[in-house]
């Protein structure tokens, strides 16, 4: 039983980090990378060729293009956008489904066959013949189009997905991207993101980064990436178990020093009779968490003490107030359970939100702030 508590616990903080992670830095990544992609909410509603477009740039969003490009941003067209696929694809006449669906096989393939991405044909990979590829994508281009402005419930991500794989080259892993960056991220249709079922979310999880994330994640259990989910369903984000990707691309040491620390419970908890669910941690982070929530008691003693007049029409100080109150309440939270790593996350998550325009508010005025005590708070989280 008590293994199965603590795998519980586990997976309850592990979701948790993929939902911060998630809504404070994947997501905003994700639809700000697609709109200097050119791929955004307004023109893909108004036009079917860009959802065709996507079809087919996704297509080639795997290894080894990904690999060899350099990252998805040089296959989109994030990164340099004068030699990403859309591009490619303008000059060689297929960014259009039109004159795709017009053209015969034989000529889209020895057009492909001219191409190739750091030394990759594009006309085909393994079992996948792109230029059926290409010519599928075209033909359900429009139907598509249709389905997706129409989406809104669990049963329509369902069709929609099953329409997708059925595209050649377009497998459940690529097809469950499409659905996460087109209904999820950048939110065609209207289908809220807890309705999106367990079968067209969770392929998702043999994308490679997220694959390698998993691979690290076993060291806790078998089970843990698989209960989290459980609990993202739960919570209502089912996508958000992408954030796996993103940990494992830009932020290893997070995911490192997570499953160190639960590695550390799960130690704990072997060498001891009693039943240990860690919500109360050591009391060494709750001492430390009490330095921690001395730093925030500086930030929000100086922020209460603000007047009008030093605001100068930047803000109103009971705005001021609201926020200070509004994260003392948070940190003490966690402060209260010595839940070290939370207050952690949830500083770097206020320093890369909304709340930053306090921050510039507040040094302008010569005040403390988040981002002036950040290194005060780091080197005492670090300690």
């Amino acid at each position: 039983m008590k293994s199965l508590q603590m795998q519980a616990y586990i997976a309850e903080e592990l979701a948790a980090l993929l939902l911060d992670i998630y809504h404070s830095k994947h997501l905003p990544q994700m639809v700000a990378d697609f709109k200097v992609a050119g791929f955004t909410k307004e023109n893909l509603s108004l036009n079917p060729h860009k959802v065709y477009l996507m079809i087919v740039v996704a297509s080639f969003d795997r290894r080894p293009f990904t690999g060899a490009a350099g990252g998805y941003e040089y296959i989109w067209g994030m990164k340099g956008k004068s030699n990403s696929l859309p591009a490619r694809l303008s000059i060689m006449g297929l960014s259009d489904p039109n004159r795709v669906s017009a053209a015969s096989r034989e000529k889209i393939r020895s057009v492909l066959a001219e191409e190739k991405i750091a030394g990759h044909l594009l006309a085909r990979y393994e079992n996948v013949d792109y230029s059926k590829t290409i010519y599928d994508a075209a033909a359900a281009s429009e139907n598509l189009f249709r389905m997706l402005l129409a989406a809104n419930s669990a049963k329509d991500s369902l069709q929609i997905y099953s329409k997708l794989i059925e595209i050649h080259g377009i497998g459940e892993t690529i097809a469950s991207k499409l659905l996460k960056y087109l209904l999820r991220e950048i939110a065609i249709g209207n289908i809220p993101p807890g309705n999106f079922p367990l079968s067209v979310t969770w392929p998702i999880v043999n994308e490679y980064h997220n694959e390698q994330a998993v691979i690290k994640l076993r060291k806790l259990g078998e089970n843990i990436v698989p209960l989290a989910m459980g609990l993202l369903l739960q919570k209502e984000d089912p996508f958000a178990i992408d954030a796996l990707f993103y940990l494992n691309r830009y932020e290893q040491r997070l995911l490192d020093e997570f499953i160190a620390d639960m590695s550390q419970w799960k130690t704990y908890e072997s060498k001891t009779s009693a039943s240990f669910i860690p919500k109360e941690k050591t009391l060494a982070n709750v001492e430390k968490a009490k330095l921690l929530l001395a730093v925030i008691e500086d930030v929000c003693t100086d922020i209460k003490g603000v007047t009008k007049e030093e605001l100068q029409g930047l803000a109103q100080p009971r705005q001021l107030e609201a926020a200070a109150n509004k994260l003392y309440a948070n940190m003490a939270g966690y402060a209260s359970k010595g839940d070290i790593n939370n207050m952690h996350r949830y500083y770097e998550s206020c320093l890369n939100s909304g709340a930053s325009r306090w921050d510039f508010i507040l040094e302008k005025i010569g005040k403390k702030s988040l981002q002036t005590e950040w290194e005060r708070f780091r080197k005492i989280f670090e300690s």
